[in-house]
């Protein structure tokens, strides 16, 4: 029988510690956490078996990006320098995988440290 795969392992731990199991996800870098290379050929073999699949972004979503890049007024309306092209690569990544412009810019922005 093949083994699941490392994200499976993951959403896996996620669903256990959500019921209340007390276990703690490993922090990156930690002892037995996966390493970026472990994620990189997870990567690999899912798209070699057709699992991460991507969507081509939509012209309204491909110009809210543009428009990120460039200072604009956040939710609170305050002038915000534009985004760098690491942040909007990451965000364009996650859109691509079904995830909508306000979480994929979330996601970013925890990504990025901010």
């Amino acid at each position: 029988m093949p083994k699941k795969g490392l994200y499976a392992n993951i959403h896996a731990k996620r669903k256990r510690i959500a019921a209340g199991s007390g276990e703690k996800m490993r922090a990156p870098g930690a002892k037995g956490a996966p390493t970026s290379a472990a994620f990189k050929e997870s990567e690999k073999t899912a798209m070699q078996k057709g699992g991460m699949v991507t969507k081509k972004l939509s012209d309204k979503q491909s110009e809210m990006l543009k428009l990120h890049a460039k200072p604009h007024k956040n939710k609170q309306g305050k002038m915000v320098g534009g985004h760098s092209k690491k942040h909007l690569d990451a965000m364009k990544v996650m859109m691509q995988h079904g995830m909508s412009f306000a979480k994929a810019h979330t996601a970013a922005m925890k990504i990025m440290g901010k």
